[in-house]
């Protein structure tokens, strides 16, 4: 209802009527007095129903300055920043869950990844100690096939060693001394061998290897059971040289005394080896020729083992 100076309005449309009609359960019931009784007037339905209509408009009018009120609260003043802040809060909240979700499979991932290395890891540490077992048992069957082979080959090859070392006829003034020394081949196979042969006089033995030089002797096969001589020639010995020549055991070292000494070089199932000699001529005294018999051609000299050079292989 609207008020112009004295004068008054009841402004409406014809929805808001139907609805004042349809929630106005005072105007219903003036109807249906007027209708049954006939008592009420024209005039007091009339007025109820512009009251009615008044208080509709009144609460349209309400509700009219009530929903600007509100959104003017919610908009006004420090309100849209704080909106804004709320929903960049929200929007950085989804943000940390979506990457705390990947960076959780991630970790996940990594996770197993790090357990397939580590079983990885312990497999290959495993193999390594198979491998280091199996190189261990290959070089223990290698060696113990090499040590068969070996024994197979000792039992087999050539070997050659001194039979004999002898005076070739009796020691004389101004003559000569020569020396016989016969080797035999005592293995199982063929020895291709020459040798490397020497005399010189010495008071005591030098220290260092044999002295021998290539004699450029050809090659000599020597079957199994087969023999070797070599002839060692001294130069000729003196009366006073002779007659110097030591007794004792314990006077060689300090005599000038002729050493025979040498080496037979061969080689047998394609392996080479060597076999030395050595030794030096003695006078036979009265202690010697109650333990010793000397054999040869001349009992009064004999030849003495030397302390080095008598090796083989």
């Amino acid at each position: 209802m609207l008020l112009v100076g004295n004068a008054r309005f009841v402004v409406y449309d014809v929805q808001t009527a139907m609805n004042d009609n349809d929630s106005d359960p005072e105007q219903e019931n003036a109807t249906h007095n007027i209708a049954e009784g006939g008592k009420a007037t024209t005039g007091a339905g009339k007025q109820k129903t512009e009251e009615g209509h008044s208080q509709n408009v009144g609460n349209e009018a309400k509700h009219e300055h009530h929903v600007p009120k509100w959104l003017s609260c919610r908009f006004s003043g420090h309100r849209p920043l704080e909106w804004l802040t709320f929903a960049f809060e929200v929007l950085t909240f989804f943000a940390l869950c979506v990457y705390s979700y990947f960076s959780y499979g991630q970790w996940q991932a990594m996770r197993e990844q790090k357990d397939v290395m580590q079983g990885q890891l312990e497999q290959i540490k495993g193999n390594s100690v198979q491998t280091d077992r199996l190189i261990v048992e290959t070089q223990n069957l290698a060696k113990a096939a090499g040590d068969a082979n070996k024994l197979t080959e000792e039992s087999l090859r050539a070997r050659i060693v001194v039979k004999d070392a002898r005076l070739y006829r009796a020691v004389a003034v101004n003559q000569r001394t020569t020396v016989v020394v016969d080797f035999e081949n005592i293995g199982h196979a063929t020895a291709i061998a020459h040798d490397r042969s020497a005399t010189q006089r010495w008071r005591g033995m030098p220290d260092g290897d044999m002295p021998t030089k290539e004699s450029g002797a050809n090659n000599n096969s020597i079957e199994p059971g087969g023999k070797m001589t070599i002839y060692l020639v001294d130069k000729p010995a003196t009366m006073d040289f002779l007659k110097a020549l030591p007794v004792r055991i314990a006077d060689v070292p300090q005599t000038l005394t002729p050493y025979f000494f040498g080496r037979i070089d061969y080689t047998t199932l394609s392996k080479p080896h060597h076999t030395d000699f050595c030794a030096c001529l003695m006078q036979v005294g009265t202690d010697l020729q109650a333990i010793v018999t000397v054999p040869g051609p001349d009992p009064r000299y004999m030849l003495f083992r030397c302390p080095k050079w008598v090796s083989a292989d």
